[in-house]
């Protein structure tokens, strides 16, 4: 009944194929845009160093100590773990169904859950690396390297990537600047034993003057 009235009435089905693309034309132009998308991101990361360690090792002190504090947050949808020399590596998402705010919940029990975990790793293991922010619109690496076939000195290679970095924050839209690979500055003391002995000085007695004297180590 309905298809012979149509086919009677042509300028009807006309009519209705006119307004579904006016309003399909209309739904179109007035969804918002951004030019930089706000992604939600429900994945994190947690890497952590053991230098010189072996995988099994890295595994039973460093991996599974974490692995069980975080499997106690019924956010996380699922946790993939591993382990290889020197490195632990975990890898999380969250369940897709929580709002901001849980979220951001998630995330702060994710943290304390590493802080949990950190005091049960063995001396010489890193602070963990929580990452949960590397949903970006736009990513840009740069390297830096000498231009010549003479090495350039690291310390030198150093400023010129911290005056990089400085520049980078400086540019508009700029939220994050990482660097990877600077060298450690590390001052070497050599020591002669025979005016070490002549003083009545042990090489203890030399290693807490140089700790006393770390400008690093806070005061007050």
């Amino acid at each position: 009944m309905l298809a012979r009235y149509l086919y009677n009435h042509s300028r009807y089905v006309t009519l209705v194929v006119i307004c579904i693309i006016a309003v399909g034309i209309t739904s179109f132009n007035s969804i918002a845009r951004q030019e930089d998308p706000t992604l939600q991101n429900f994945v994190g990361t947690i890497t952590t160093f053991y230098p010189s360690a072996a995988p099994d090792r890295v595994e039973a002190l460093v991996t599974r100590p974490l692995e069980d504090e975080l499997r106690k947050i019924a956010e996380i949808e699922w946790l993939r773990t591993s382990s290889s020399g020197g490195v632990s590596f975990a890898n999380m998402r969250l369940k897709d169904n929580l709002t901001n705010e849980g979220r951001e919940r998630a995330w702060t029990e994710v943290r304390n859950a590493i802080s949990d975990a950190s005091p049960l790793f063995p001396t010489g293991v890193a602070k963990p690396v929580f990452d949960n922010d590397r949903l970006k619109s736009f990513t840009a690496i740069v390297a830096l390297s000498s231009s010549t076939s003479q090495d350039m000195s690291l310390s030198v290679l150093n400023r010129l990537t911290q005056d990089f970095v400085d520049r980078a924050k400086n540019l508009p839209e700029t939220k994050l600047v990482e660097v990877f690979g600077e060298p450690v500055e590390e001052i070497r003391a050599e020591i002669n034993e025979t005016a070490l002995i002549s003083r009545g000085l042990t090489l203890q007695q030399v290693a807490a003057a140089l700790q006393a004297a770390d400008a690093k180590i806070a005061s007050g």
